[in-house]
């Protein structure tokens, strides 16, 4: 399931995407409309999946040298500015 900050919940990113390019989220303060760009894969996760999640994030990739930890915070940086 996907979903975006614990809203509705959708089967797959298609139907997530379609949902808010129809219906566009709207930021709380400034009331700017939310654009939905990169998927980033969820640091939420089931209480079961943890460690699970935190190998794969420890991960290093050969390619790049780096962790999914540094790889998804980076992300998430270039998304803020």
């Amino acid at each position: 399931m996907y979903h975006v900050g614990g809203g509705d919940e959708f089967r797959t990113v298609g139907e997530l995407l379609a949902h808010y390019n129809n219906n566009p989220m709207v930021e709380e303060g400034s009331q700017r409309v939310v654009h939905l760009m990169n998927l980033v894969p969820s640091t939420c996760v089931p209480a079961d999946a943890i460690d699970e999640r935190i190998r794969l994030l420890e991960e290093i990739d050969p390619v790049t040298k780096k962790s999914g930890f540094l790889e998804e915070f980076e992300v998430v940086m270039c998304e803020e500015y």
